[in-house]
């Protein structure tokens, strides 16, 4: 399906679906699929993230967003099919509000949050108001899932019980976890701000250790806010260094960073920890270390 224009949506939506929240559904998993965050937004300045906050871009493939301009579209697709909706703002964050045909009962779309579940294939935390069994019904007839194959985190649970059953422990489990990461999630269809939301969710889903990793995004060097992008022009690539520590039993940190071209996490290093300071290869540092 080639979506170049929100219009788009609306002649490709199945004939097949017959109320609001199906309707509302198909479009919140379809513009889900073809919308990634703009990592560039955490980095502009004060000026350049209120012309953001403002700016309501019409839908491009692919549709780099933010909050504000992703809720703006949805709102518009809403209308299109006479859904009426609020946008409902907290603490600069914005999502929807819509009522069914009842007039009575309502829900909340917040797409933004639930990228990283929509480009997976996992349930949808954001897309409330609905009993989990409905909406799996609903999510069959607009195929999402299927009666042979279910969302994706259904099947986390296989990952937990093999880990339990061999007995795996420390970096082992986490490098298990890593590595069958890829037979349940395709990071070809994520952005690399969801990708990362992901890898945080699986991991602290599956590893069955008091210590879970700590993560972190920064800024690569050399970047400066004056050559940040603007969501309009879209996010230049490799902007956000994305790194996880795990520390084992024997207070040893494993450092990963996420390698955006193959979608997996690799080792970079080791530091012995010292209590609020760590040691790199013989070397003394004053560092602390975030856990």
């Amino acid at each position: 399906m080639q979506i170049e224009r929100l219009e788009d949506f609306i002649a490709n939506m199945p004939k097949s679906l017959s109320t609001n929240t199906e309707k509302a559904r198909w479009l919140y998993i379809e513009l889900g699929k073809r919308s990634f965050y703009d990592v560039s937004y955490g980095f502009l300045n004060e000026d350049e993230e209120q012309e953001l906050m403002y700016d309501h871009k019409n839908y491009k493939n692919p549709n780099i967003i933010t909050c504000t301009s992703l809720t703006d579209q949805y709102e518009k697709l809403l209308k299109i099919i006479g859904i009426e909706s609020k946008v409902i703002t907290d603490g600069g964050h914005r999502y929807l509000r819509f009522y069914e045909e009842d007039g009575i009962t309502w829900h909340t779309a917040d797409l933004t949050n639930d990228l990283k579940n929509v480009q997976s294939g996992c349930q949808t935390s954001h897309f409330l108001q609905i009993d989990s069994e409905k909406l799996r019904d609903i999510d069959k007839r607009i195929g999402y899932i299927s009666e042979k194959k279910g969302y994706t985190d259904d099947y986390f649970e296989q990952v937990k019980d093999f880990i339990i059953k061999k007995g795996l422990k420390g970096k082992a489990q986490l490098e298990y976890i890593l590595e069958v990461f890829h037979l349940y999630v395709k990071p070809e269809k994520m952005g690399e701000h969801e990708l990362y939301s992901m890898y945080q969710k699986f991991i602290k889903t599956c590893i069955q250790e008091e210590k879970i990793p700590s993560f972190t995004a920064t800024m690569r060097k050399g970047k400066n806010h004056s050559s940040q992008p603007k969501s309009k022009f879209g996010t230049k690539p490799g902007l956000v260094e994305y790194n996880m520590t795990f520390v084992d039993e024997n207070n040893v940190a494993f450092e990963y960073i996420l390698n955006l071209q193959t979608g997996k996490f690799q080792e970079v290093g080791t530091k012995e920890m010292y209590h609020s300071n760590y040691k790199i290869k013989g070397i003394r540092c004053k560092r602390k270390v975030k856990f």
